[in-house]
């Protein structure tokens, strides 16, 4: 009698230790978007010309000194050597291999790391090239992490047009205390591949391509903002068309965008 209720302590002991475990997951995950109603749709997901367009702007395109620079680039890569990643599609395999460079020179001083990627993708006889441009930005590196920012965009080399963008803006370690964080990206992405904290730009451009070449022309967007204080105690923005305000960790719709 005494070891089965030594043994049912042990099991309460250890699902408590579970519990809080993932309570610290989901509450490092809401620090980095601070917003527990990210997962609406919001009357969408979206076309990509709207989801750009309720981001305020049309989608970038790379200048041609930045084009002609990953042309070079793209043309000078042994892609073959490259390590190769496979996904089904439309009953054959696309092949993607992806390239990374980041430079280092300027992350003792002020904590900026730039970084290029370049994705090459082979499907149904074609190729699609996508380029990726990043930047981290960590005031005090190494020394302290108080506020940190970080942004990537991802762009159809072959047209040069915008196809994501990510940005956060954090104060606090992991941006508990307050962050900022705003994206356009493709709805099928899976939340936590779209959240700045959890998935750097080379896993995002992948999921990107996967998207596209899975999808083709149907892929469906979502344009996202939010403001976020103590993690998510007090956050607001936006999911596609409709506002949201959110008290300890609880979303209350507002109104809704009228085109």
């Amino acid at each position: 009698m005494v070891e089965r209720t030594r043994q049912t302590e042990r099991i309460g002991t250890l699902l408590a230790r579970c519990a809080a475990r993932g309570a610290l997951l989901l509450l490092a995950g809401l620090c980095c978007t601070g917003c527990s109603f990210w997962g609406f749709g919001g009357g969408g997901p979206v076309p990509k010309d709207t989801a750009y367009r309720l981001h305020g702007r049309a989608p970038w395109k790379l200048l041609d000194a930045e084009k002609a620079s990953f042309e070079h680039n793209f043309s000078n890569t042994a892609w073959q050597s490259v390590v190769q990643e496979s996904f089904g599609f439309g009953g054959n395999n696309a092949v993607l291999r992806q390239t990374i460079s980041r430079s280092w020179g300027a992350s003792p001083l002020i904590g900026y790391i730039p970084m290029r990627s370049m994705i090459h993708l082979e499907k149904t006889g074609t190729v699609e090239r996508m380029a990726g441009r990043a930047g981290t930005v960590f005031p005090g590196f190494p020394i302290a992490v108080l506020s940190w920012t970080f942004w990537d965009r991802w762009y159809s080399l072959d047209n040069g047009e915008e196809l994501a963008t990510r940005k956060y803006i954090g104060l606090g370690p992991g941006g508990v205390i307050m962050g900022y964080t705003r994206t356009v990206q493709p709805a099928a992405i899976p939340q936590l591949v779209g959240n700045c904290c959890h998935t750097g730009p080379a896993a995002f451009g992948r999921y990107i391509a996967a998207v596209n070449a899975t999808k083709g022309d149907d892929v469906r967007y979502n344009s996202q903002w939010g403001w976020h204080i103590a993690g998510g105690l007090i956050a607001w923005g936006r999911v596609n068309y409709h506002y949201v305000v959110q008290v300890a960790w609880i979303p209350i719709p507002l109104w809704r965008i009228r085109e």
